[in-house]
């Protein structure tokens, strides 16, 4: 008995340290790797590096003493607001450290406590340590087979950011806002098992923090919990029931139309009204992979499965079908659904405990070879990255040294390509006119301004006016900005050059 707990405990724990393992190792390697002549930007990110730097600017933020994030992704001013409060605390808190190593080192930590919760809700449904723990692998590490086709055909779980569980391992607020969504559905689920109404106030608590991390969950919220409450034979007319979700639903409601109107006022407008493109069907078939297809056998048994499967499979679908709303954000539904999936799979896989061990053991192999490639591919790819100058990783070390000089003014407002534009605010802190799609309001129109002025279609007179309404002091030019044109203006006075980058200030009135 003591050697079972042993080797229980020793498998759970390597499992969690070869989970965090995949997520950060590649961050270290790069780090060690990087080219001569570069530095490494922090980061060896295989989904969107341009947000981590965002979060990584939050963090910086924070150190200046401030809880409520400034939106250093436009030199407008708007007010401060309490948003990515995750980072902007942990930058309070650790001032003096390195904001890039303090956002690995939280991803890292988080990573923990996800895994963990995880394992927790898989063993409240399953009941069994061991198949417990292999759901969590298959939720922490599982993915389709876009393995064995990527680059070829297109697959969601390599391309698309949390189609599977790849970016909360790497994203300390994701996997931190997953906890809070879990909890929030399965207390009230637990509510109506037990009928303690004080577990429908926590669904509440836990749903009304989710706001701050992802408010749109409220949809799945209500339908999944509405749909099975309606659904299950004993309680379909439940008024009572129903009511308590209602109440959850619209209290919440009101605080999310809030918070909402209150992100526009700290101009993140772009965050609140985000329009993403949504995967094709063959894209969410080979994301899947063999998940699917046992769910669907599990969903054919609705009539004799007990309630915990039939709210598993109420949540998927719910999900699934969320996804294919004509709206910007309708993807984002499909976040953490390789959660129930993998429950749902190791459901399946307790029959054949009963039935036949044999094909129990045999059957593990096949969905841990066939699912877990794809976390495989994405931590080879990221450290198969290291031999690139991907500028993801690593840019010219005038770049590094730009960012210096930059730190040690007190003017703010900087004007440069998409790129050096999204590096900016994480390492100087400094505000940019444009550096992300998303966090900068009216990104397009700003991207269209900032190419004609590289351009020198503007005259003197224009290409001031519109520096000092933006309230632009420093002015790039790099690489990127170089392919546009020359810059003749008369009023930028060169204040830092290298062969790769010259940092401009405007002069003049």
């Amino acid at each position: 008995m003591q050697f079972k707990k042993y080797l229980f405990f020793t498998t759970f724990f390597g499992s969690l340290l070869f989970t965090v393992f995949l997520a950060q190792c590649p961050n270290y390697y790069a780090w060690q790797n990087k080219p001569a002549n570069y530095f490494y930007s922090g980061q060896a990110s295989w989904f969107d590096p341009w947000d981590v730097n965002v979060y990584v600017a939050a963090i910086k933020w924070g150190q200046t003493g401030q809880l409520l994030l400034k939106n250093l992704y436009t030199t407008q001013t708007y007010s401060n607001i309490l948003f990515y409060p995750v980072y902007t605390v942990v930058g309070l808190a650790f001032a003096s450290v390195n904001p890039f190593l303090l956002f690995q080192v939280l991803s890292a930590v988080c990573g923990v406590l996800l895994f963990v919760g995880i394992y927790l809700f898989a063993w409240i449904f399953i009941k069994d340590r061991w198949l417990a723990l292999l759901a969590t692998v298959l939720t922490a590490l599982g993915g389709g087979l876009g393995w064995l086709f990527f680059p070829n055909i297109p697959s969601a779980d390599l391309l698309i950011t949390s189609f599977t569980f790849q970016s909360a391992w790497q994203r300390p607020h994701e996997a931190i806002g997953m906890m809070w969504y879990f909890c929030s559905l399965y207390l009230f689920y637990y509510y109506f098992s037990t009928k303690k109404i004080i577990y429908s106030f926590l669904s509440l608590a836990c749903l009304l923090v989710l706001v701050v991390f992802y408010p749109y969950y409220l949809a799945t919220y209500g339908l999944i919990l509405g749909s099975f409450l309606y659904l299950h034979k004993d309680t379909a007319k439940n008024i009572y029931d129903f009511s308590l979700l209602g109440l959850n639903i619209i209290l919440t409601l009101f605080i999310t139309v809030f918070y909402f109107d209150y992100l526009v006022s700290g101009g993140f407008a772009g965050v609140a009204g985000q329009t993403l493109s949504r995967p094709p069907l063959v894209s969410l078939f080979l994301g899947y992979g063999l998940f699917m297809p046992i769910v669907i056998y599990q969903l054919t048994r609705w009539k004799t499965i007990l309630p915990d499967r039939r709210f598993l499979l109420i949540w998927v679908f719910v999900s699934l079908s969320l996804s294919f709303l004509p709206i910007g954000i309708a993807r984002f539904y499909l976040r953490g659904l390789f959660l129930p999936l993998s429950i749902l799979v190791v459901f399946a896989l307790k029959e054949l405990k009963i039935n036949s061990p044999v094909k129990l053991s045999l059957a593990i192999v096949v969905i841990l070879f066939l699912s877990l490639p794809s976390s495989l591919y994405i931590f080879y790819r990221r450290v198969k990255e290291t031999r690139t100058i991907n500028p993801w990783y690593y840019q010219p070390r005038a770049a590094d040294e730009m960012f210096d000089y930059l730190q040690m003014t007190n003017k703010d407002g900087v004007l440069a390509g998409y790129t050096l534009g999204n590096y900016l605010p994480a390492h100087t802190g400094k505000s940019v006119y444009f550096g992300h799609l998303i966090q900068t309001p009216q990104a397009t129109e700003k991207l269209y301004n900032l190419e004609i002025f590289y351009q020198g279609k503007l005259q003197k007179k224009e290409a001031l006016q519109f520096l000092r309404y933006n309230k632009i002091n420093f002015v790039v030019y790099g690489h990127e900005e170089k392919q546009w044109g020359k810059l003749k203006y008369p009023f930028l006075h060169q204040v830092f050059s290298s062969k790769e980058i010259v940092l401009y200030e405007v002069v003049g009135k």
